[in-house]
């Protein structure tokens, strides 16, 4: 029996996307981010479609181990970095990139084998707050790695973006001039643009870019489309009616029977709900594409059904195929899902099987 539900990646979307992405980055290298299971698309489909890119980035060891089993040979970042000698070890023998970004960690590279040939991203605290040395550390870490055999060409110095999906914020310059003061005395390559700051055409000059959101077709800014920027949209998240039933005025639907009918309507059941993935939040004002029609979510989530409005009349019958998003009902483009594209896509649940299409 085939599943109810069901992710679409379109591969062939995903390589115009790479490309666009491309367009923007010139002569600089792609670190192509894949963590989050290729933001819930699929890692290793996702990684082996992306060969021409550079690198890849993941936010685990156990990711980038998933991809160098599997065969993937470019350059792999651990972007969490490691905690453990253990961790260190098992990054030094996969050949994995890795990011520093504290100096306990330092501590560590004592344990690092002489065979290691990877590159180090030394992760630069310029605003975020979160990962980062302070610029004020960077002479002396990099010392500290020269003296473990370290050399300057295996360096990349980094820092990310606080609000780079804030086109105009005032920190995205600070952040930037920050960076650039600190590094601008060292001939080591550098990795500051994310989506956001890449179509925004900042830091020209950084010698890696890393687009994440923008591969998969959705815009790094709220207030512009993926479509604005040539993209397109990867994911298309579909599943199928499983009842129609007519309900008279006043009736209540799903848990809680939190919404009622004002009129005689109909609605239908799809085979869909927060257990898959599908948001629970009950002020988002949800639709669906359906039979080339656009109709309203209604009723509470369920874990793996929902209900749509379907009005007085309608020629929906059971098998009929939903976007949930997607092609025709884009994250970026619909209010609904505004602020959210992030953990839509990433969230999609694992049991969601994702048919993979040219």
């Amino acid at each position: 029996m085939s599943a109810l539900c069901y992710a679409e990646i379109s591969l062939t979307n995903l390589q115009h996307n790479f490309r666009v992405v491309k367009r923007y980055a010139g002569d600089r290298k792609v670190l192509a981010m894949v963590k989050a299971n290729a933001y819930g698309h699929g890692l290793l489909a996702v990684a082996k479609e992306l060969s021409s890119a550079d690198g890849f980035g993941v936010a685990r060891l156990d990711e980038a181990l998933e991809l160098r089993l599997s065969g993937v040979k470019k350059p792999i970042v651990v972007m969490s970095g490691f905690v453990s000698v253990v961790q260190l070890d098992e990054i030094c023998s996969n050949q994995l990139d890795f990011v520093l970004h504290d100096k306990f960690q330092l501590e560590l590279l004592s344990n690092m084998p002489e065979s290691y040939k990877g590159n180090v991203w030394i992760k630069i605290d310029t605003g975020m707050a979160r990962l980062g040395i302070s610029p004020a550390d960077v002479p002396y870490v990099i010392s500290k790695l020269q003296e473990q055999n370290i050399s300057e060409d295996r360096m990349i110095l980094t820092s990310h973006l606080a609000c780079a999906n804030d086109n105009g914020n005032p920190s995205i310059t600070d952040q930037i001039d920050l960076f650039t003061k600190t590094v601008c005395s060292y001939s080591i390559a550098t990795s500051i643009c994310n989506s956001g700051a890449l179509v925004a055409g900042l830091a020209l000059d950084s010698t890696w870019v890393r687009p994440g959101i923008m591969l998969y077709g959705i815009s790094p800014y709220d207030d512009y489309s993926g479509a604005d920027f040539d993209l397109l949209p990867v994911m298309t998240l579909k599943s199928v009616v499983i009842a129609t039933k007519k309900i008279a005025a006043g009736s209540g639907v799903g848990y809680g029977m939190t919404w009622s009918s004002k009129k005689d309507t109909n609605i239908a059941v799809i085979g869909i709900g927060y257990g898959d993935g599908y948001p629970q939040n009950k002020n988002l004002n949800l639709q669906v594409l359906l039979g080339g029609a656009f109709y309203p979510v209604v009723g509470e989530v369920s874990m793996n059904l929902i209900a749509v409005d379907l009005g007085a009349k309608h020629q929906i019958i059971v098998g009929d195929m939903a976007t949930l998003w997607g092609a025709g009902l884009p994250l970026d483009v619909y209010s609904c899902f505004e602020g959210s594209y992030y953990t839509r896509i990433s969230q999609v649940s694992t049991g969601v099987q994702r048919r993979y299409v040219s």
